[in-house]
């Protein structure tokens, strides 16, 4: 099988500036002394307020480059990226050379300083999404790059995305598709896709609509309500996929279970769920009573375990090598793979590819040759 995974890289050559990582956040900081973000925010913070907060995560690079924040890591994985930042970033550097990811990295690591409780971990963590999708978003303008390649360039690059079994991209947005005009799969989500919780089609959706929750989706801002995945590293992402996929699992086997007839015990246990002070334990239980009331509703599935088995070639292109490790990671542990080829953007991303992943022996290509050529 052929197979290709497409990232931001096709946004940058065809849709400019505005969509490196420094337009996005230049856009944000732009969007917080323009838009009116109060309705999202509940009503709770200023545009000026949210402004402060942001830039105020660049001074904690600051305190986090200066300072010992390693006994704040709670993991090994956490103490590595605080390693990378710390040799990546300078006191010089600007809040538009701090990566998206990292930002979430930064955030965190304040919350941990401060021993603050999840539930504002979590709050926090769902404004930066709602900021950084709606930057991303870039007013519908990112869904339209593919209006901006030429007819000769869209025809090569149609033909070529043909030649593919299957078609994935870590983008939010549709323009690898509209240029192929077949489906595609999207790893980490996509802007035209509600989060389970909006969206009450869902099985998660529709036990949000059971409590009368209110849903604040609307036409214009269903793109910051996506189900688009964001996060300081690769493993983060990968467990919100498989979140979802062993919640499935899990309530379908409790299910059938509970179909079958539970033990005195076990009808004890899911009665001490239903009066539990515990959030999660009620959380469980009335996603397992609204799975009982609709049995042909479902979580949302990631298509993670597509790509993990796919066989044959994978092509890459528009992905940094130094971003995502979850995705190279799955491609480092899938033997059913012959050939992985890279299309890289600058020699110091083929220099990355080769050190970082020097077991894979990945054939390396520039990728001038696939925008300009439309050729594998």
């Amino acid at each position: 099988m052929k197979n290709i995974i497409v990232g931001n890289g096709i946004n940058i050559e065809f849709g400019g500036t505005r969509y490196l990582n420094s337009g996005i956040i230049n856009r944000l900081l732009n969007n917080l002394q323009t838009k009116d973000y109060s309705d999202i925010f509940a009503q709770k913070f200023t545009g000026d307020e949210l402004l402060v907060i942001f830039n105020g995560l660049h001074d904690e690079l600051i305190d986090v480059l200066n300072g010992n924040h390693y006994d704040y890591c709670k993991t090994a994985e956490e103490k590595t990226t605080l390693e990378r930042i710390k040799n990546q970033y300078h006191n010089n550097s600007s809040i538009s050379d701090i990566g998206l990811e990292d930002f979430f990295f930064i955030l965190m690591l304040f919350h941990y300083r401060y021993n603050d409780p999840v539930e504002m971990i979590r709050a926090t963590y769902d404004g930066l999404c709602y900021l950084f999708l709606d930057a991303i978003f870039d007013e519908g303008r990112i869904q339209k790059i593919h209006e901006l390649v030429n007819v000769s360039t869209k025809e090569n690059l149609r033909s070529l995305f043909n030649q593919f079994d299957t078609i994935f991209t870590v983008n939010y947005d549709c323009n690898v598709e509209m240029i192929a005009e077949k489906p595609i799969y999207y790893l980490h989500g996509d802007f035209n896709t509600l989060h389970d919780q909006y969206n009450p089609g869902t099985l998660l959706g529709r036990m949000y609509f059971e409590r009368d929750t209110l849903n604040p989706v609307t036409e214009k801002l269903k793109h910051i309500y996506c189900n688009g995945i964001m996060g300081f590293s690769g493993s983060f992402k990968e467990k919100v996929m498989d979140i979802f996929e062993n919640g499935q699992f899990g309530i379908e086997q409790l299910l059938q279970k509970i179909n079958k007839g539970l033990s005195p015990e076990e009808e004890e246990k899911l009665e001490e769920m239903k009066k539990s002070e515990d959030a999660r334990l009620v959380f469980g239980y009335d996603l397992i009573q609204t799975k009982k009331k609709y049995p042909d509703l479902y979580l949302h599935q990631y298509p993670s375990n597509v790509f993990k088995n796919i066989s044959g070639e994978i092509y890459i292109v528009g992905l940094s090598p130094n971003n995502d490790e979850h995705i190279w990671k799955m491609l480092q542990k899938n033997f059913r793979l012959q050939r992985i080829i890279y299309y890289y953007k600058s020699e110091q991303d083929k220099i990355s590819v080769e050190n970082l992943y020097s077991e894979m022996d990945i054939i390396t290509i520039p990728v001038e040759r696939f925008w300009k050529t439309g050729s594998v």
